[in-house]
């Protein structure tokens, strides 16, 4: 081969790898774009875990779940508001719906709590099964308006109607009336105490419910009737436990709560859901706590009241009789009498 061939045939031999080497790079973009609109997507799916509602819902394996209840200040409630129905305390006077009387309103001094019978009259004419009060308000479902929440100063008597909604488990918490409404579903709602700004709270039916430092620890029916806590607008939730949960109060650090899953009994958690512990084999109707002690409607027992250590040391009777309904207010326990429904009993 001539020296000029030689020339021609590197000459060639280069432009052809030039050529394979354009090629290859024209064809590499393509699986970059796939790729990225792979990822596309995948992140515009994602947000559909908030709910309808536009409140967010975190998933309770989310450790930024858990941060943000964490520090909330949730881990030592100091401000808890309760309410089991029919029983509230303004001042020296204890309010009361008197189930054996047409579920009446009722008015009793704090000197006559222990007494077993009731005043001659009532002090309301009108039924209700839910009350609470705060400052010189009476808040109810008035049983005359198809249970609709009514609110009645102590002193003069007049009467409010705050909202249309069929409500139960009235609670007062600075000024909101948190209330579970039986016109949409059992879900919670709040309402402020002139009838305005009304929300739905939860976008899950709610059996029971309490307030810690303005969150709201409550069960959830969708979920198995499972224990789960949000902030005082429900736009965060977290899931608490998988347990069922029949029962359950609030203690300054712990949720103790009853079960019949697994080995079944008395357990406690925290607020965030950590440090589960079993603390004894009970049968618990209803749980109330107090600073120091935990009492509880023993279904075992006649539907007897029984006392221990918020351990679950030193169980003792402390109300001898068949028990309707027990309430802690301003750290005392309240019993309505099973057998006549009549005036609440201090039970020490």
């Amino acid at each position: 081969m001539t020296k000029k061939k030689k020339l021609i045939y590197i000459i060639c031999l280069l432009l052809s790898i030039s050529s394979l080497a354009s090629c290859s790079k024209k064809a590499a973009p393509s699986t970059g774009t796939n790729s990225s609109n792979t990822a596309q997507d995948t992140s515009t799916a994602s947000p559909s875990s908030s709910s309808s509602s536009g409140s967010t819902v975190i998933s309770n394996t989310s450790t930024k779940n858990k941060s943000a209840f964490k520090n909330s200040g949730l881990l030592s409630a100091t401000d808890i508001k309760r309410n089991f129905g029919s029983v509230a305390v303004a001042g020296k006077n204890i309010y009361y719906s008197n189930y054996a009387i047409k579920n009446l309103i009722f008015k009793a001094s704090a000197g006559n709590i222990k007494s077993s019978t009731s005043p001659n009259s009532a002090w309301l004419e009108q039924a209700c099964t839910s009350i609470d009060v705060n400052g010189n308000w009476l808040y109810f479902d008035n049983w005359t308006d198809n249970s609709t929440l009514y609110k009645i100063n102590l002193k003069s008597k007049k009467q409010v109607k705050l909202t249309n909604d069929k409500v139960s488990s009235i609670v007062v918490n600075n000024n909101w009336i948190y209330y579970i409404n039986k016109s949409d579903g059992d879900r919670l709602y709040r309402i402020d105490d002139k009838g305005k700004n009304r929300l739905r709270v939860t976008t899950s039916p709610v059996s029971k419910y309490q307030i810690a430092n303005n969150y709201i620890i409550y069960q959830n029916i969708s979920d198995n009737y499972t224990l789960y806590i949000a902030n005082g607008d429900g736009t965060i939730s977290q899931k608490l436990s998988n347990d069922r949960i029949y029962c359950f109060a609030i203690s300054k650090k712990n949720i103790y709560y009853y079960t019949q899953q697994g080995q079944g009994g008395l357990y406690k958690i925290d607020f965030i859901g950590n440090n589960k512990k079993r603390i004894m084999d009970i049968n618990a109707k209803q749980i109330c706590i107090t600073n120091k002690s935990l009492y509880f409607i023993n279904g075992s027992d006649n539907d007897k009241v029984y006392k221990s250590s918020l351990s679950g040391k030193n169980l003792t009777v402390a109300y001898d009789v068949s028990t309707a309904e027990i309430e802690n207010i301003n750290n005392k326990i309240y019993a309505q009498n099973s057998a006549d429904y009549t005036l609440p009993t201090i039970v020490k």
